[in-house]
């Protein structure tokens, strides 16, 4: 489209949204009048931003200790391409992206239409100065090869249709004063403990805003979000002196979706009933079979599909720009679509959209990437074990990928399998399954990793009589999606979950990174387990807490 035709376009598509109208207006003029003195004029420029409403509240020991409302506003996205989109300054570098410097002006927190766009315009210009010169070196670089970009492996960045959505956050009123007495409530409960809980700290925070995006394709963007999180983290020791964590988490669309105090309360005593108790550690490290309960099975997933280079992500980096290690660090599963990568019995389907299940909701459904791009409702990732599609952000490296707006992960990630065994069913093919190693015990693992990254509940299940023991510190390695083609089975009822944190995908910060529906139980024939070393430091307590039993 000629550029001004496109301005036309722009233009006819005026918004009374302040914060969007400033941003329009800033691109356009940019997008018009933007040039250096013997370099090219941008030829794509996309804006983004969040602005965000944030209540913290955090108690510790029946003490409030924080109670703020705070309302940042920052940019998520500044981009600008020079030359084309078959070749850009960022077709040749794995340095993707021209970024802001000290040298921006700060976004204003108040919708002051002029301020806005004398923030969009600094940063406009530096990452422009900086982009065009990447593209003088490229040009120079093909130059000197004698060689055209479709000779040598590159990226090109996707087109997109210009996107309209202009959607608004229902108004909500926090009672900020409930929630300072409910948290210092729930913080008070780890009082009576004496020296077996060292601190106590709940948690809740409360965040809601509008995702803007603006770009020179045309797209318009305002979308909302709203999330509220309680976390209940209690530290201690037990009668062995050996530091204990322990982990509450809670997550919803609203405060009022949140479990009740009460329920809570009950969670607490319960992990503060079983705080002081020794429990025995693993004799060594632990390979073997291992059955996965609850929360538990996303994470396992979630861990064994999105790390290193079995990653259902699509790499944008040049394997050829790196050397041999580097092409290893970052080489993606795109050679091996069309292969059986998993056990056959599973599917695998990204439902971006998909907002709820079985009255749950899913807080990591999008409507809109952060590029732009309206995902499918669906995409069938793995289909009976075999790898059907990765998924994609705008930057291209291979002539088989397409921007499917999933870049940042599915937003919601469903797992069907044709397997239908009952928990029960699970644990005797576990302790089966021990025997034939020749183990004395199996694992199995229950809920959510400590923080989505640490310890979890893991259990010992002895093989001669089945009887669990509760194994603290311990740590799940999944061997990457190779474990997951030899599942022993899985149930055949499932469940939605709402991930906190996990080393793959990085999620928006308005919320989890993904929402998994699952199986509530996953039996795997192997995978590791280790003790976690908690820090422990040598302590001289001279004087005692003076919340110390005496």
């Amino acid at each position: 489209m000629p550029l001004l035709l496109l301005c036309v376009v722009l233009q006819a598509q005026s918004v009374n949204d302040v914060v969007l109208r400033a941003m329009q207006d800033e691109l356009m003029r940019n997008l018009s009048e933007l040039k250096a003195p013997g370099f090219e004029k941008p030829c794509f420029i996309m804006y983004g931003m969040r602005d965000e409403h944030l209540v913290t509240i955090s108690a510790t020991m029946g003490a409030l200790i924080e109670s703020e409302e705070s309302h940042p506003r920052v940019r998520t996205t500044t981009r600008v391409l020079v030359g084309d989109f078959g070749f850009n300054d960022e077709s040749l570098e794995d340095d993707l992206t021209s970024g802001p410097t000290a040298m921006d002006l700060e976004l204003p927190v108040s919708d002051d239409y002029n301020g806005i766009r004398r923030s969009y315009w600094s940063v406009t210009d530096n990452v422009y100065r900086e982009a065009a010169r990447h593209y003088r070196q490229h040009q120079e670089s093909l130059k000197e090869m004698d060689k055209s970009i479709k000779d040598v492996v590159h990226r090109e960045f996707a087109r997109s249709a210009p996107v309209r959505i202009m959607e608004t956050n229902p108004e909500y009123k926090l009672d900020r004063k409930v929630w300072e007495d409910r948290v210092r409530r729930l913080s008070a409960l780890g009082e009576d403990q004496g020296s077996t809980v060292h601190n106590m700290v709940a948690m809740f925070a409360y965040q809601e805003g509008h995702s803007y995006l603006v770009s020179s394709e045309g797209s318009l963007i305002k979308t909302p979000f709203r999330t509220a999180t309680l976390v209940v983290l209690i530290e201690g020791r037990n009668d062995h002196g050996s530091p204990v964590v322990e982990q509450i988490i809670h997550m919803a669309r609203t405060p009022e979706q949140l479990p009740a105090e009460g329920e809570i309360s009950r969670e607490i005593v319960s992990l503060l009933s079983g705080l002081a108790t020794t429990s025995p550690s693993l004799p060594e490290a632990y390979s073997g079979p291992v059955l996965y309960v609850g929360e538990a099975v996303a994470y396992a997933f979630v861990r064994s599909l999105f790390s290193g280079r079995e990653n259902l992500i699509a790499s944008d980096f040049i394997p050829t720009s790196k050397g041999a290690s580097f092409e290893e660090e970052f080489a993606d599963m795109s050679a091996r679509i069309g292969r059986l990568v998993l056990h056959e019995s599973v599917t695998i389907k990204a439902k971006p959209k998909l907002r709820t299940y079985k009255g749950i909701d899913l807080l990591g459904s999008f409507d809109v990437d952060p590029e732009g791009i309206v995902p499918a409702n669906e995409l069938v990732l793995i289909e009976n074990g075999v790898l059907k599609n990765l998924m994609n952000n705008r930057t291209l490296t291979a002539a088989t990928q397409q921007a499917n707006g999933l870049g940042q992960g599915p937003g919601v990630m469903e797992i069907t399998t044709t397997l239908n065994d009952s928990e029960a069913t699970l644990k005797k093919k576990l302790i089966q399954q021990a025997k034939k190693e020749g183990l004395d015990y199996a694992i199995m693992v229950k809920g959510s990793p400590l923080m989505g990254m640490g310890p979890s509940d893991v259990y010992r299940v002895d093989v001669a009589d089945g009887k669990e023991t509760f194994i603290r510190n311990a740590v799940v390695r999944e061997g990457g999606a190779r474990s997951l083609r030899r599942i022993l089975g899985t149930s055949g009822t499932y469940a939605a979950y709402n991930l906190i944190q996990m080393d793959g995908p990085q999620g928006s910060a308005a919320g989890p990174a993904m929402s998994v529906i699952a199986p509530t139980a996953l039996l795997l024939e192997e995978a590791e387990v280790q003790t976690f070393r908690m820090p422990r430091q040598r302590e001289l307590d001279y004087v005692p807490s003076p919340l110390s039993k005496k």
